[in-house]
C-alpha cells in the first residue's frame, strides 16, 4: 500500500516537473523574442553584460539610476542646465517624469542622492508647480508634505526645486520656470521582477 502511494507520488511529480519544463521553455522563447526588440526598456533594464554576448543582467533601476522604495531616481548633474519644463521633458524622454516627494523619508533620500549646490539660488527642479488651484504635483496630487526654506512665493508660472545645502526638511523655494535653469531629479518606477 505505502509503496503503490510513493509509486503514484513520483509519477505526479514527473508529470509535473515535465509541465514546468515545457512552460520554463516557452517562458525562455517568449523572454528572447522580447529581447530581440531594441526599442523596448529592456535594453536600460536588462543591459548586455558583454559586447557580442547573449547575456543580459536585469536590474530593478536603469544604468546609473539609484533606488528607493518602488522607485528609481537620476539625478542630471551635467550641463547645461533647463528651465522646469526642459527638465521634465528630458525625464520624459527617459521614461520618467520629474521627482514627486510624498514623504520625509523620500525627501532625507533626495537630500543624501543630490549634491548640494554652491549657491542658494539654485538647485535641482522637482515636479511640483503653482496653478490657479494651489501647488500640485505632476501626477496630478495635490501638495500635501511640504519642506519650504520660506513661505513659498504664490504667483503663477512657478515650480519648485530643491537644494539641501543647509537643511535637508527645509530645502524647496519656488522660481520662476521658464527663467530658471537649473539641474533636475528623475523619478520613474522600479522593475518589478
Amino acid at each position: 500500500m505505502l509503496n503503490r502511494s510513493l509509486t503514484t507520488e513520483k509519477e505526479n511529480l514527473e508529470r509535473e516537473n515535465k509541465s514546468l519544463k515545457t512552460i520554463r521553455g516557452s517562458l525562455n522563447r517568449t523572454l528572447e523574442a522580447i529581447f530581440r526588440f531594441s526599442n523596448l526598456p529592456v535594453n536600460m533594464f536588462c543591459p548586455v553584460t558583454k559586447s557580442g554576448a547573449k547575456e543580459r543582467r536585469c536590474s530593478v533601476c536603469q544604468v546609473g539610476w539609484k533606488p528607493y522604495n518602488s522607485s528609481c531616481y537620476y539625478v542630471y548633474l551635467s550641463s547645461p542646465w533647463n528651465t522646469w519644463s526642459g527638465s521634465r521633458q528630458e525625464c520624459i524622454k527617459m521614461g520618467a517624469d520629474l521627482v514627486t516627494i510624498d514623504s520625509e523619508d523620500e525627501q532625507r533620500f533626495i537630500s543624501e542622492l543630490a549634491p548640494s549646490y554652491f549657491d542658494q539660488w539654485h538647485g535641482y527642479w522637482i515636479g511640483l508647480c503653482k496653478i490657479t488651484r494651489g501647488w500640485f504635483w505632476v501626477n496630478g496630487a495635490p501638495l500635501t508634505e511640504e519642506f519650504w526654506i520660506n513661505e513659498p512665493n504664490n504667483d503663477e508660472n512657478r515650480c519648485a526645486l530643491t537644494n539641501t545645502k543647509d537643511n535637508t526638511l527645509k530645502s524647496w523655494r519656488s522660481a520662476y520656470s521658464w527663467q530658471m535653469r537649473n539641474r533636475w531629479i528623475c523619478e520613474n518606477k522600479a522593475l518589478i521582477f
